[in-house]
Order: structure tokens, then sequence, then C-alpha cells
């Protein structure tokens, strides 16, 4: 479970875990058990895992259990036994019976939805209160949750002080239960186009346009590696440009050469005399043209420049090693089947080399376990740095390029939204209603009442995933902050959801303390499945937990590790360690800021 949704099931799984606070204003019923009387009508109460000392006016036995309404909570609190049949309301048993008994000496109606919250609170042995009861039950009738999930929530969101709100019911039920972002987002899109096709009126077309072009924006917002792309096509494409790059240290040219050798993608001998002799008179081939011209438009015998004819083989083989650039998706893949053909030609060898997704990922494989020796070490570490690409902007705030797309893709979905609204001079005039849609949840609540009803429905429900999400997202214990967000990413087409959760002390300017903090990324990718991160940073040192179920790349880990530390050490970190451990370890990865952290533990009681 990701740290955004363990956050919300948080919410209505708390009531069973071990209580540190505890909140009982004026008006507030809870079944509490008598632990020991003391003179003056002061008893000693067990409230879930919490024991509270309070004054009951009432003639009352230890070791039994009553239903008490906060009377007074001033001082010592002083408490009220609930004005019913004391008998019944003993609760030996939440059984029906009690449970409307509360509800008659509450005065409220004795129904299914405040009979089921009666007996969950019961249960649970959870505080309530008349209001919430009775604005619980239209609550959930109206959200069609009447059931043990949405009691559970309703019951989390008054522990937690959230308004007994539809909208804030849905958000958070949204958070907790609801599709993957990315899955939204992509569902809403495919509506949206299907609907542009349709004869509507000028003001529902503008709608459906409008929302489109946001929703676009968003989802290209979170595409990455736009020009550092790392699927199998540009890597075989980087290795091709390495073996020809002049400005290239000569092992790491030699390397790149070995490793495609290896894999069988480029002939022995290809980078001696002979073989490029061989390469140069292929390429030149009259039969060979239209294919080279495909392969290097602007470098073909017939193009613009310096005649490819009359450069040495060797510096034939440079200049188009290093100008192989191949095209986005199956146009690529065309491309670099061509260029296999060509270098399979070159070396006499009739049957081609097949260049399909799966053997392409397989040449990547074969490179990586074959990989020896300090040359090929040195080209695999090159291109795995090329794909990790994440420099600096020269931006103000000197943010990495990757920070950088996640602050604008937070900023694109609206999780800005309302304090950017506040932050709005009073005498500009722009209201909600008329501020310009720049990000999707304004578009969201500016269309939606313009959409037809089906499409509405999942704009709704996408506008409750984002604000659940916002309601979610940070959560304060004593000293320490825990802040979680999750934003849609494209990884080389496959879209997916990363969340992402830091926890540490806050500072005076609310930012978390950069030298003892932790951070946890979870994503689910298309190869390697789920993934957790989970980097405790302690004095600047780093140690990283990677869990995930594929077998350790114990190759990959050593070639990285070093570029790691030295991306760390510009930022004054060090690294200590990197662990990879299968997925079943991680369950105790996701605690509250308090638990991950020594030195806090006690109570604090408020009432």
């Amino acid at each position: 479970m990701d740290p955004l949704q363990l956050q919300a099931s948080s919410l209505t799984k708390s009531s069973t875990s071990r209580q540190t606070t505890l909140s009982l204003p004026k008006g507030q019923v809870f079944e509490g058990e008598i632990v020991k009387l003391f003179p003056n009508q002061t008893a000693a109460l067990r409230l879930g895992g919490m024991t509270v000392t309070a004054r009951v006016e009432a003639a009352l036995n230890a070791g039994q259990r009553y239903f008490f309404q906060v009377h007074q909570n001033d001082g010592i609190p002083r408490l009220q036994v609930l004005e019913a049949d004391q008998q019944a309301l003993k609760s030996s048993s939440a059984d029906q019976g009690n449970a409307a008994k509360v509800l008659q000496a509450l005065g409220l109606e004795e129904n299914k939805a405040n009979l089921s919250m009666i007996r969950h609170f019961q249960s649970e042995q959870l505080p309530f209160s008349k209001d919430m009861i009775r604005q619980g039950a239209v609550l959930l009738k109206q959200a069609g949750a009447m059931n043990q999930e949405g009691v559970q929530l309703l019951s989390a969101m008054n522990q937690k002080g959230f308004p007994l709100t539809q909208e804030t019911f849905q958000s958070l039920y949204q958070a907790e239960h609801g599709k993957p972002l990315s899955a939204q987002l992509q569902q809403l899109q495919n509506s949206l186009q299907q609907l542009q096709t349709s004869g509507f009126s000028d003001s529902r077309t503008a709608a459906v346009s409008n929302l489109g072009r946001t929703l676009q924006e968003t989802l290209s917002a979170g595409t990455m590696n736009l020009a550092g792309r790392t699927d199998q096509t540009n890597q075989l494409a980087r290795l091709f440009q390495l073996a020809g790059a002049e400005e290239a240290p000569g092992s790491v040219r030699s390397g790149a050469v070995s490793l495609l050798q290896k894999a069988g993608v480029m002939p022995a001998g290809m980078d001696t005399a002979e073989g490029l002799a061989a390469f140069k008179q292929t390429i030149l081939k009259p039969e060979n043209q239209t294919a080279v011209q495909q392969i290097w438009p602007e470098m073909g015998a017939g193009g613009s420049g310096r005649k490819l004819a009359s450069m040495e083989p060797a510096e034939m083989f440079q200049t188009l090693m290093t100008r192989f650039t191949p095209a986005k998706g199956e146009a690529g893949r065309q491309q670099l089947q061509q260029l296999l053909s060509l270098l399979q030609q070159a070396g006499g060898q009739s049957r081609g080399v097949q260049a399909s997704q799966d053997q392409m990922q397989q040449m990547m494989q074969t490179m990586l376990a074959r990989a020896s020796g300090t040359a090929e070490n040195q080209a695999l570490t090159v291109l795995l740095q090329g794909s990790f690409a994440n420099d600096r902007t020269s931006g103000a705030q000197g943010f990495s390029q990757t920070a950088g797309q996640l602050t604008q893709l937070l900023q694109q979905l609206g999780l800005h939204h309302e304090s950017g609204i506040a932050r709005q001079p009073a005498s500009s005039g722009n209201t909600p209603e008329h501020m310009n849609a720049d990000n999707l949840k304004q578009s969201l609540l500016q269309h939606m009442a313009s959409l037809p009803q089906p499409v509405r429905d999942q704009a709704e429900t996408l506008l409750h995933k984002i604000s659940g999400q916002q309601l979610l997202s940070q959560e304060q214990q004593g000293q320490y902050q825990q802040t979680a967000v999750q934003v849609p990413l494209s990884l080389a087409g496959f879209h997916t959801d990363l969340s992402i959760q830091w926890e540490g002390k806050r500072q005076e300017d609310g930012s978390l303390h950069p030298d003892h903090c932790r951070i946890l990324f979870y994503l689910e990718m298309e190869h390697l499945g789920e993934t957790v991160a989970d980097v405790q940073i302690q004095n600047r040192s780093v140690t990283v937990h990677v869990y995930n179920d594929t077998e350790k790349p114990d190759k990959l880990m050593e070639l990285i590790q070093p570029y790691l530390e030295k991306r760390l050490e510009e930022q004054n970190y060090s690294l200590n360690a990197v662990h990879w451990r299968p997925v079943n370890e991680e369950q105790n990865v996701y605690k509250t800021p308090t638990a991950s952290y020594s030195g806090w533990e006690g109570v604090d009681v408020r009432i």
C-alpha cells in the first residue's frame, strides 16, 4: 500500500490502535469503565486504552461500564451518566437493545443508520455526540455508504476534526478506496475525447475543450525523461553513439563496441580497418540508399554537406554512429532494425538481427550480464548516468530538473489551489469562478457542471480524489510533521502514480530539518512492479532501503552507487549504504512520524 493510501487507511483503523491523544469536548458521549472510585464523586475511567480522571455526578460501581456525557470540561472534567435506564445501558454487550436505549437517551430516532453507528462506537470504544449521529446518518444515506466502511470513515472524520460534510466524506473515501489518480486521469481524458465529436451546444463544447486541454497539460507535466528517454531503442542508440563519439575516452568507445558485439548487435571485427571499410562499402551501395536516408535523413549520400563517399571509413563510422538518433515509438524501432541489418550485411552475415521490444530488452540484459573489464564497465556507467540525468536548472531556486518538474506537476494538479486563491489581492476582483483555469482542480470546478452526466460523474470523482489528497497531505504530531503527496507519472509510456512521504522535525520556517529526516517513495513500475524506496537521513548520512521482489541487480547497483555517492556529496550528504530487500519486508516501513523517531512516548489527554 502506498503512503497516501496508508495515511487514508490509518484514519479508519486508528481506533483499533493505542490512542495517545484524546479530545472530549462538552456534549461528547463515550462508553467507559469505572476503574476506581475516589472521594468527592471522583473516579478513574478507562476509555479504550486510556485512563481519565473525572468527577461523576452519580452513584456508580467499580468494574461496571456506563455511557457518560461531558457536562463540563473546565479543570477536572465533570461527567454525567447518560439519562436513561442505567441497568439497560450497562454495556456488557453491544446488542441492539443497548444501542436503542442510547438513541432514546439522546432523543434520536431508532433507525438502521443510527443503530449501526452506535454499535460501531461501542465496539471500537470511541466517543461520539448527538449531532454527530444525526448529521452522520444523513451524510451516509446521501453517500450510499450505509455500511461498516462508511461508519468507520465517519468516526475517523470526527476524531480528526474534519467537517462532517458530503464533500469531505467523498474526498476521504476516494483517497482510501478510489482508483489510482493516473487511471482516473486517463479515463476522463478518453471520455472527453469521445465527446469532442458530439454535436453539443457552444457552452458545453467549450467546457469539454477547455477541461480536455487542462487535463492534457497535467498529463504532459507528468511525462518524465522527455530529453533522456530510457527505453531499449534509445539505450542501444546511445551505445552506438558512444561507439563513435570522438570526444569520448578511447576506453569508453572500445567498451561500447565490445558490449554491442557481446549482445550480437554488431559483428566482430567491425572496429578494425577491414570492418570499417566493409561498413563504408555497405553504406554506399545503391540498393541501401533508401535505408540510409530513413536512418539518417540529413546524412544520406544525396544529402547536403560533405559527401559520405569522400570520408575515410573510420570518420564515416564515427559520423553516422554519433548522429544516430531514432524517432519515438515504432518508427524508431524500425530505424534501429535497419541499422542492425546494415551492420550484419557489412559483417558478411546473411541472417539479420531482429529488434522487437522483447529482443531488445534481452540484448540489454545480455550486455549487463556479460559486461566485464574496465572499458565495458565505463561504457555502461556513462550509459546509465545519461539515463538518470537530473541537472540543476538555472532558476533562482536552483531546483534539479526532476524536482522542478514535480513542483510544476503539483501546481498543475491544483494541490495548492486554495492557498493560491488566498494569496490573491482583495482588490483584484477575481473570484474562484472567474479565475483562469490554470490548474486541473480549478478547471474541474469551473467546467464540471457543463458536462453530460456520465462524464460529470468521472470528473466529480477525480475532483474528490484531488481534494482527499489535500486533506491528508499533512499530519502534525508534536515537533514532527508528516507530509504525503501523490502525482501521476508517465514513464516511457507506462502510466503510474508516484507517492512521496516526508517525515521529520519541523523547523521554525515550516520546512523539515534536512539533517534528520526520512523520505518514502512508492512506485508501481512496468517491469519491476511494486517498488518502495525508504531514504533515511541522520546527521546528513543517507541510508537507502529498496523493497522489490525482483532479484537484486548487483551489476547495476555496482555501477550506479558511485554516481549516487557523487551526487549526494554535491549536496553535502554522504551515502552510508544501499540495501535491496523483498517487498514483504517493508510491512513495517510505514509508521507515524512519532514512531519513526525514538524518545517519543506518553499520553496527551485534552478534555
